[in-house]
């Protein structure tokens, strides 16, 4: 489901999968009697015969279409929009996504960073996407085509979509737009995180946060001249492209070269060191990248031998 501003009002477009219409149609009835109901899209109910709804393939390509259906929603209505899972929990009315709700100007986006009252954080953040606003601004929809792109690569079929996210902006759309990042209480996630904030919107599906509740496929961005090349009509037929990149394929510098196999070598046994992070956690945020300031801050690790 996503939610559009309209002045004051909230405008709900329901985007409702076959299995959940029930639901999705008690919760259209409740928006139809405030007024704040707009629109309801009915979700396919496969991706082909190999991708019926309910299958790990199905859940996949509907994630990785996420940005491309919002995208379409700001051109739709052109109006700013809200995505919000399905599985929050409203306690106050979300101020933020008004006009006006940020005292220092409008935001391009606005959505929760794990990191951002870390330094780091405010050039590669981790982002938690079940809540995440988009302006109709121009840099908002070109940072929502860049993101529909980046789930559309072979290597991101089964990636989570945050953390596609998070990747495309370290690797410096976050300076292609201006960003609100919202605070704790616009996703308080119990009861990992948060306890004692008080909730704008609980995010209630209990799951920790990172790689392991959602994929275990990290987000990949191919280097120039790798991954998928496009297709095109020709002699009757779908076939590959005959194009070819006007770029160099830039040459990995000895050190990183070194760093990326001494990476790939370590295997990690980890231990959380903090209430709200479990052990699981720390296994596989940290063995994904040890580098993240979760694992300095939360974990303890020692090197294992394979």
């Amino acid at each position: 489901m996503q939610e559009a501003i309209r002045g004051d009002a909230l405008c709900g477009h329901h985007l409702l999968l076959a299995q959940i219409q029930g639901q999705g149609r008690a919760a259209a009835a409740l928006l139809h009697a405030a007024r704040h109901l707009c629109k309801a899209t009915q979700a396919p109910d496969s991706f082909g015969s190999d991708a019926p709804e309910g299958s790990d393939k199905f859940r996949f390509q509907f994630i990785a279409s996420k940005p491309a259906f919002i995208l379409g929603q700001i051109k739709a209505t052109r109006l700013p929009v809200v995505w919000l899972d399905s599985d929050l929990e409203f306690h106050q009315f979300p101020k933020l996504f008004s006009p006006g709700g940020w005292e220092d100007g409008p935001r391009d986006v606005a959505i929760f960073n794990y990191w951002g009252n870390e330094s780091k954080g405010q050039n590669k953040p981790s982002t938690g996407s079940g809540v995440v606003y988009f302006n109709s601004s121009t840099r908002a929809k070109n940072l929502l085509v860049a993101w529909a792109e980046a789930m559309a690569f072979d290597t991101n079929t089964e990636a989570a979509d945050d953390q596609v996210f998070n990747e495309l902006l370290g690797k410096g759309w976050v300076h292609r737009a201006s960003f609100g990042w919202l605070p704790s209480s616009y996703l308080r996630v119990p009861p990992l995180f948060y306890r004692g904030v008080v909730p704008v919107i609980d995010h209630d599906h209990g799951n920790p946060p990172g790689l392991i509740a959602h994929s275990g496929k990290q987000a990949l961005m191919p280097r120039i001249g790798i991954g998928k090349g496009p297709m095109e009509w020709r002699d009757g037929g779908m076939k590959p492209a005959n194009c070819t990149s006007i770029y160099d394929e830039p040459e990995m510098p000895d050190w990183q070269r070194e760093q990326l196999k001494a990476k790939h070598k370590k295997l990690l046994k980890c231990k959380s060191t903090a209430q709200q992070i479990t052990s699981e956690w720390c296994d596989g945020a940290c063995n994904a990248d040890v580098s993240d300031p979760g694992c300095d801050e939360f974990c303890e690790c020692d090197e294992v031998t394979p």
